[in-house]
């Protein structure tokens, strides 16, 4: 007959005494955190784990687009050099004589950062632009040499007295073309296309590099030679151009040298006067 022990033991008919079996242990329900914090794990080690894939896997690129080299010529090289040293000198005085066709033109001008005075003769016939405080203060000799300069009609009274054009009226923008040393330097020195450089030669006193390519004159494309300072910053020295019909001579000199200029008293305002 089993007999029951201590501590859960009991003693059998065979006369052995047997442990009392293991009670089974507290079952626990999941509740709403347990789940929440399964899943965050679960979607922690699937992200890792899909970060290293992503790392290890090859991914597709786009090649890289392979632009040719620019090929810039010494001349051009130089060229761009001497306009932008130019353009950081302030002031220049410039002297040109052009001539299209049968028509002679000559110029002289002092152009500054903002503020420039230049004359120039056509034949008998002559206009003096002075701009001041972005007003283009105008002197003309004859109707026709204003019209070739790009001021509009104006009456006979005005012939040969100070006029004042103000940035709103009408042909101010081709007045002042040219006058101040940024806008001078882009209208005598374009040269498209190639540049050669030539031999070491001397113009006007000074040791100089010519550079031949071509240059716009009166709206030609003609064969033309600028020569530049051979210093450690060039400067512009001569443009000559020539073809069969029209050819061109620019001396630059004074680079750096401001000048005074006064805006004439008792200018008429280009408005009152314009027909």
């Amino acid at each position: 007959m089993d007999q029951a022990g201590s501590g859960g033991s009991w003693l059998a008919s065979d006369g052995r005494w047997y442990p009392a079996a293991s009670a089974a242990p507290e079952r626990r329900t999941l509740g709403s955190r347990d789940l929440m914090s399964g899943a965050l794990i679960v979607a922690i080690v699937v992200g890792l784990a899909g970060l290293f894939l992503i790392a290890r896997t090859p991914t597709a690129t786009t090649p890289a687009v392979v632009l040719p080299p620019v090929v810039t010529s010494p001349g051009r090289l130089l060229f761009v050099r001497a306009t932008h040293d130019a353009d950081l000198q302030g002031w220049v005085h410039v002297a040109a004589s052009v001539t299209v066709g049968t028509t002679a033109t000559t110029a002289t001008e002092d152009a500054g950062p903002t503020i420039g005075q230049q004359t120039i003769h056509l034949g008998t016939q002559s206009g003096t632009v002075v701009y001041v405080d972005h007003v283009a203060y105008v002197q003309f000799s004859s109707a026709a040499i204003a019209q070739t300069l790009g001021a509009p009609n104006i009456s006979a009274a005005a012939i040969g007295k100070w006029i004042s054009f103000q940035p709103s009226d009408k042909g101010y923008s081709t007045i002042v073309q040219g006058v101040t040393l940024s806008s001078l330097v882009s209208q005598l020195l374009a040269f498209p296309g190639a540049l050669t450089i030539g031999q070491a030669t001397v113009v006007n006193g000074q040791s100089v590099t010519p550079i031949t390519g071509e240059a716009r004159v009166g709206g030609r494309t003609i064969k033309a030679v600028v020569d530049v300072t051979r210093t450690a910053h060039p400067l512009p020295v001569e443009v000559n151009a020539s073809s069969s019909g029209a050819s061109e001579t620019v001396a630059f000199s004074n680079w750096g040298s401001a000048v005074k200029i006064t805006a004439p008293s008792g200018a008429t305002p280009a408005a009152g006067v314009i027909s």
